[in-house]
């Protein structure tokens, strides 16, 4: 079979990607004239995944399609159902091994044909049972009735490890598109259906490339080494954002898409899409609405009063970098511009929050506050403290005696750049199991998220993650199962 140059392929590439911008949007200005006859666009639906390890994605993505879907009815345009289903687990019919409750292959059929789609968006972990046959079955369905499969691969770990998932790669089995996971299965299926799987930091190999939902921007040394090219910055070939626009007159990505090295509330909804959008300023409008929802809470006091205790510890924990927060507070009147400016924006508020609430509580003698404000000389790895908000916890046990704790944090002790989230969980672990104490955490959306092995021994201790507002049915979750971390030896002293 003859093929282009490399180079070549390129140039097609980019002009057909071209061609199919300018048809769509020859198709929207038409549509304007009610004289002309305009193709509806394709029918698609979404898919979501409601796994534990789906995390914070879940009650995002609730809020960003149910956005979608006012948006679209303005426009007299159909909805895109949204539909829910535990894991990914994938076995021929039948099958013994995976119930047929757990089966995509039958919740993917049905969705297609009930629904008659000619696409479907699946948001997923990729997590739970796979087999051979389950993959050639589902390849074979997409094939038959010519439906298209785009995979959004994404999970909370994965998304808030930012660039260090590329940097410092997870074992085999806590990433199903590792390369020793025969990754390959799920790029086969996506290409049966004349699809695309969407996934940050990961590169796939060159006969995948083509069923590959690429940023536009790649800026991370290490993929970029990988790849073979030099400089900074690799512009990716994103046809395939244009070929999914013109099917379904939707957008599925930022135009100047990057991966965000580093996931916090406010930058990981500007610089990716998780759902489908109508247009950029559409976009814009969601991200304000949805960072607005994904942040509201309760109080600090509400907080504190679902606890039940004699007496209860309260730890406010903040990290932050020494230099950049006298370079906030001397900027004057300037308007905030850059990402870590609002990030110290958001820390001065929480952080007047949580005085307010000392003040209010000033007298009682059944709640105990302890503030640990850590101040960091830089961002690398020698200046890090991940032990210094374990060593105010033991305090609170061992010097207090209380029986409950109420952690209240950003999670950041250094080693990378706000986002990072590392408080010595096994060390903390070893503190409140000795003592019987539950541990109850807060990690304002505005900082991220707790990680889900902080769920985990919050959950083993008796205690609890809370997230997003009382009643907010979109935070219904289920949540990760409880577990102790395993003690590292490194971290026995800081509890002792």
């Amino acid at each position: 079979m003859f093929r282009c140059p490399v180079k070549s392929r390129n140039r097609i590439r980019l002009f057909v990607g071209a061609l199919l911008i300018s048809v769509a949007r020859l198709d929207l200005s038409l549509a304007q004239d009610k004289d002309i006859a305009v193709p509806e666009p394709d029918r698609l639906g979404i898919l979501l995944d409601v796994s534990p390890e789906m995390g914070f994605l879940v009650p995002q993505a609730r809020k960003e399609i149910r956005w979608l879907n006012e948006r679209l009815a303005e426009r007299e345009r159909p909805a895109v159902p949204l539909r829910e289903f535990l894991g990914a687990g994938l076995d021929q019919e039948g099958s013994l091994s995976v119930p047929a409750r757990r089966n995509a292959l039958y919740e993917l059929r049905d969705f297609y044909q009930s629904e008659e789609l000619d696409g479907l968006y699946w948001i997923t972990a990729l997590g739970g049972m796979q087999s051979g046959a389950g993959f050639f079955q589902l390849q074979e369905m997409l094939k038959k009735g010519d439906h298209q499969l785009i995979l959004r691969n994404a999970w909370q770990d994965q998304v808030t490890a930012g660039r260090r998932w590329a940097d410092r790669p997870p074992e085999p089995e806590e990433d199903p598109l590792h390369e020793k996971n025969l990754a390959d299965d799920w790029f086969e299926v996506v290409a049966a259906g004349n699809g695309y799987l969407i996934r940050s930091w990961l590169l796939p190999t060159p006969e995948f490339r083509d069923w590959f939902g690429a940023p536009h921007w790649l800026t991370t040394p290490t993929l970029i080494k990988r790849l073979g090219a030099g400089g900074r910055k690799v512009a990716l070939d994103t046809a395939w954002r244009s070929r999914l626009s013109y099917r379904y007159t939707l957008e599925f990505s930022p135009e100047e898409e990057t991966w965000p090295e580093t996931a916090l509330g406010r930058n990981w909804l500007e610089s990716t899409a998780l759902v489908p959008f109508l247009d950029p300023e559409d976009r814009q409008l969601r991200n304000d609405f949805v960072y607005e929802e994904l942040a509201a809470r309760d109080s600090i006091a509400e907080d504190l009063d679902r606890i039940p205790a004699a007496k209860l510890g309260i730890l406010f924990a903040f990290g932050y970098i020494e230099r950049d927060l006298e370079r906030f507070q001397s900027r004057g009147n300037r308007p905030i511009r850059d990402w870590r400016s609002h990030y110290l924006a958001d820390l001065t508020r929480i952080v007047s929050e949580s005085r307010r609430q000392i003040e209010a509580d000033a007298g009682r003698d059944d709640r105990v506050y302890l503030n640990e404000f850590l101040a960091l000389p830089g961002r690398g790895s020698r200046d890090a403290r991940p032990e210094a908000f374990a060593g105010r916890i033991a305090e609170l046990v061992r010097e207090h005696g209380v029986d409950a704790l109420y952690l209240f944090t950003n999670g950041y002790t250094g080693d990378g750049d706000y986002g990072r989230f590392e408080i010595a969980e096994s060390a903390i672990a070893k503190v409140i199991r000795e003592a019987g104490v539950n541990l109850y955490v807060r990690v304002p959306f505005e900082f991220g998220v707790a990680p889900t092995d902080l769920h985990r021994l919050a959950a083993a201790s008796g205690g609890a993650v809370f997230q997003g507002r009382s009643g907010d049915p979109d935070w219904r979750v289920p949540a990760p199962e409880a577990a102790w971390p395993e003690m590292p030896e490194a971290e026995v002293s800081v509890a002792r």
